[in-house]
């Protein structure tokens, strides 16, 4: 997504303990659901410290209609349950020098993992979807022993890891990172796999918070810069963007596992 161009003044906006007052905790830090629910549940996570003093707010739009809903406003190191409908779903970003957006398509009694990973800039951070793939974790063991051709770098799209001293003893190194996935290969051979990504364990230990009235006050103050910035974007973001960060029905997590 674009950058954008703020002033020192309007990055103060985003500088302060913002999320903490737009948000409540929930009880027990425990999302409740039926295993035999008719609902997905997305679950936006803030784990790292990092650009503590910084919030971003998520919202689901439809490119479609301009309808959008209220997600939350994250701060560093909490996590948002999101219940919805099986289907297609739109979700925007901001909160610094930059937006993003994400396409999530659902299937009932799915829950599905995407990080909001703050990154530095020049004045205020940026704030980037990143998604996590469950059947990742089952990929990366199904990978060892297998076949070790261009099948099968191009469907996990894994690209080489330049390694002098492994390749004198005729091992190739190759990484994921639409799956998060390393590999080692020899005489044609996943001889090693191994999953690098988030452990899906590890996120129930995030505080989990939901939105509170301020939140959704805040979100309606400024819903018009929301819409503005989503219309601006969209075509581009779809075009050029939108297939290398999509998750799919079956890179949820089924509910109960």
């Amino acid at each position: 997504m674009k950058y954008k161009i703020i002033s020192l003044v309007a990055a103060s906006f985003f500088f302060s303990g913002c999320a903490g007052s737009l948000s409540t905790a929930v009880p027990n830090n425990t999302i409740t659901y039926s295993e035999q629910t008719e609902n997905a549940y997305i679950v936006f996570s803030r784990p790292s410290i990092l650009g503590a003093a910084l919030s971003n707010t998520i919202i689901e739009f439809d490119p479609k209609t301009n309808h959008t809903k209220y997600v939350g406003t994250l701060g560093a190191q909490t996590r948002i349950a999101y219940r919805t409908s099986p289907g297609t779903h739109y979700f925007y970003m901001s909160g610094g020098e930059n937006d993003d957006m994400i396409k999530i398509t659902t299937q009932k009694a799915t829950e599905y993992y995407v990080h909001t990973q703050a990154q530095m800039g020049l004045v205020a951070g940026r704030f980037y979807f990143k998604p996590i793939r469950y059947h990742s974790v089952k990929t990366a063991k199904a990978l060892k022993n297998a076949a070790c051709d261009q099948k099968v770098l191009n469907q996990y799209m894994f690209k080489a890891i330049k390694d002098d001293s492994s390749n004198l003893l005729g091992i190739n190194k190759y990484h994921s990172t639409k799956h998060n996935i390393d590999i080692e290969c020899k005489k044609g051979t996943v001889t090693k796999s191994k999953y690098t990504g988030v452990i899906f364990e590890e996120l129930s230990e995030t505080p989990l918070i939901q939105p509170n009235e301020k939140g959704y006050a805040y979100y309606k103050e400024h819903l018009p810069n929301y819409l503005q910035e989503i219309k601006e974007d969209f075509a581009e973001w779809d075009r050029e963007n939108s297939a290398q960060t999509a998750l799919h029905p079956n890179d949820g997590k089924p509910l109960g596992q």
